[in-house]
């Protein structure tokens, strides 16, 4: 990662906005499934594929504790996706056997969710993000914080990415 001094004097050199990410963040992109707000993950992709067309668009900072909680908690949020799949899939299986019951049986194999990949396709999801050139800027908020001061015009809302 680079340094916070040459992000700044990048940012100086080419403004633009910095988008402050913190471990929770990047562990929300695979928790939001488990807990039922997977329409979150509409804006990782719209950050990810901004980030493909114009990579100067905006500059991701972290603190460089985010690599380490992230290892420390990936696991973790993994498994709690991977419950979600289960508790899905018996809740279909009981769907199913209701309407079997009622006398209407749905027709077709009922879907399975658990073991597919998500919770490892949504780690990879969010490990993109972290792969992004990043700036670590320690362990205190004022090195964002300086980061934000220096750029030399405001910072675009995100809706006009």
């Amino acid at each position: 990662m680079p340094a916070i001094a040459a992000v700044v004097a990048d940012l100086l050199a080419r403004p633009r906005p910095a988008l402050c990410l913190d471990t929770c963040d990047l562990l929300d992109v695979i928790q939001c499934v488990a807990e039922g707000k997977a329409r979150r993950l509409e804006h990782v992709r719209r950050l990810l594929t901004t980030l493909n067309g114009r990579p100067d668009s905006v500059q991701l900072v972290v603190s460089y504790l985010v690599p380490v909680e992230w290892a420390q908690n990936q696991a973790t949020v993994l498994a709690d996706v991977e419950i979600k799949a289960r508790h899905v899939d018996e809740d279909i299986a009981a769907i199913h056997l209701a309407w079997l019951h009622a006398g209407a049986p749905l027709l077709g194999v009922l879907p399975s969710y658990a073991g597919a990949g998500l919770p490892a396709a949504l780690a990879t999801l969010a490990g993109d993000v972290l792969g992004w050139p990043l700036c670590s800027t320690g362990t205190t908020l004022a090195s964002a914080a300086l980061l934000i001061a220096c750029m030399a015009r405001p910072t675009r809302r995100m809706a006009e990415w």
